[in-house]
This record gives C-alpha cells, structure tokens and sequence, in this order.
C-alpha cells in the first residue's frame, strides 16, 4: 500500500511542478511585455544654450531725438553679441553653419516658424507633431511631442517678458537628424537678449 500511495503523489507532485513552471513562465512574459509596452518611443533632450545681446544702454546719454532715433536704427542692424558662460560645441556649431560671426548672431541666417503646432519626419520617415503651448495650471511653457501615438511633455525656457516664440531645426549633431533649436527673445534693460536653446530629439 505505501508504494501503491508513493506511485500516486509522484505525478500529482509533478503536475504541481509544472503548473508552478508555467505561472512563472507567464508571469516573466507578462513582465517583458509590460517593460516593452512602458519604453519610451521617442526623448528629447536639452543638449546646450547660447545667450546674445543687443545693448541699447547708450541711449541714456543722448538728448536729440533724431541722434536716439539714428542709434537705435544702427543697432538693429548690428549682430547681438555672445553672452557668457559659453557653450564651446554649440559656439563652434554654429559657427561651421553661419551662424556666428565674430561672436556675434547672424539672425538674418536663421530659417525661424512661429506656429504654436508643426510636424516633422525623423530620418525614417516616420510623423513627428510638436506642439508648443502654456500650461496656466502649472505657470510653464512647454513642448509636447507626439510619436507613434507615444506623447511626451517637456519644461521649455520662455520668460514671462516673451517678444516671440520663434524656432527652427539645424543639423546641429552631425548624424543627418535635426535638432530643435528654440530663440527666446526678450527686452531687459535697455537691451534684447536672444536665448538659444538647443534639443536632441530621438526617436525609437
């Protein structure tokens, strides 16, 4: 009778052995499908900045309105200067593409939109909609990114003394993908300054 009892449980012992492979089994592909499902279809990232300025200071010590009015004309003609601290890859960058002159921006170079929605193709050709809009819940400017039905949300620097959201993409990372470049135009004190920021858009 013992043996008769031992030659039933093996088996059931086994089956138990096999339904608990299984589960786990379905449990690890469970897991690799849900880390699949939640990667991330597309990034971008923040990979450097420039600030310019054009200074208007001088203005002060001027009394004739025709002599102010002359200035003025002259100085915005004039390239805004190079602000520290100073981005040397995105300096040299821009440089290679026209862009700085005598550490100066050369704006008139600049192929820049306006509009608040634009799209994109990465180098497969496959849709980018970038879409640019203040969140009045949170007091921010941002970016939302839509790839592949994946959105994504990033922080942008606009300041509250706003003149224009204006942006463009260069091949600013040799490779053939462009890269956003985003101009944050402000008066501050007698003077704009002309905030260049620089992002990597990656795709998946």
């Amino acid at each position: 009778m013992k043996y008769l009892k031992a030659f039933v449980l093996i088996p059931v012992a086994f089956s138990i052995i096999l339904i608990s492979c299984k589960e786990k089994e379905n449990n690890s592909q469970t897991s690799s499908f849900l880390t699949k499902s939640k990667e991330k279809k597309i990034d971008i990232v923040l990979i450097g900045e420039l600030e310019f300025r054009r200074s208007f200071a001088d203005i002060q010590f001027m009394n004739d309105e025709k002599e102010i009015d002359k200035f003025i004309e002259k100085q915005e003609k004039t390239n805004p200067a190079l602000m520290q601290p100073v981005d040397t890859f995105l300096h040299d960058r821009f440089e290679e593409l026209g862009l700085i002159k005598d550490d100066g921006i050369v704006l008139k170079n600049f192929q820049l939109d306006t509009a608040s929605n634009v799209n994109l193709n990465d180098t497969a050709g496959r849709k980018i909609n970038l879409r640019f809009n203040y969140d009045k819940s949170l007091g921010k400017h941002k970016l939302t990114a839509n790839f592949l039905n994946d959105p994504t949300e990033i922080p942008i620097r606009i300041s509250d003394m706003l003149i224009g959201l204006q942006y463009g993409f260069l091949d600013i990372i040799p490779g053939g993908e462009k890269e956003l470049i985003l101009l944050d135009q402000r008066h501050i004190m007698n003077g704009d300054n002309f905030h260049f920021s620089v992002y990597e858009i990656k795709t998946y």
